[in-house]
């Protein structure tokens, strides 16, 4: 399989132990990785600790950005975010393909899970290991009909409220 642009959409600003979900997100990235998917991790551009130099605009900038490049966006949604939902509602409106996801155990929003499932680019899973989750998102980057698609340009749709 080709390399692959994924974004990685995770909460970060309210994640109680940033670190750990820092972590979690980078052990996903380097999984996938193993798959021949390349991830982007905002949190390494626009960390909220780390950077919190970078202006809002900025860090809406360089994330939008991303998120145009990006084949696949893959966004947990075990921990609530309103970075996460911003990010899954500007992709779906962009047409960029988007998978909510969680861990079994977990729950999250209705809404979020109900924008994934009436978006014609949405789709929820939901997985017991994170290697099931990683093969999972590998076989939606093979068998996706949006994937690859050069109809996304770096413009949003008419309709969009960015442009």
């Amino acid at each position: 399989m080709p390399e692959t642009q994924v974004y990685l959409s995770g909460a970060l600003a309210g994640a109680q132990d940033l670190t750990s979900r820092c972590r979690f997100y980078e052990r996903f990235a380097s999984m996938a990785s193993e798959e021949g998917i390349s991830v982007y991790l905002p949190h390494t551009k626009t960390h909220p600790q780390a950077d919190s130099g970078l202006l809002p605009e900025q860090v809406f900038d360089l994330d939008l950005a991303m998120i145009r490049r990006s084949s696949l966006l893959v966004a947990f949604l075990d921990v609530p975010s309103l970075g996460v939902g911003a990010e899954v509602a500007l992709a779906c409106e962009l047409g960029i393909p988007v998978m909510g996801t969680t861990a079994y155990e977990r729950s999250t929003s209705r809404f979020i899970v109900g924008l994934l499932s009436n978006s014609r680019h949405g789709t929820f899973y939901q997985y017991e290991r994170l290697e099931d989750l990683v093969a999972h998102t590998a076989s939606i980057l093979e068998s996706s009909p949006l994937i690859g698609l050069t109809a996304r340009s770096t413009e949003p749709p008419p309709h969009c409220a960015l442009r």
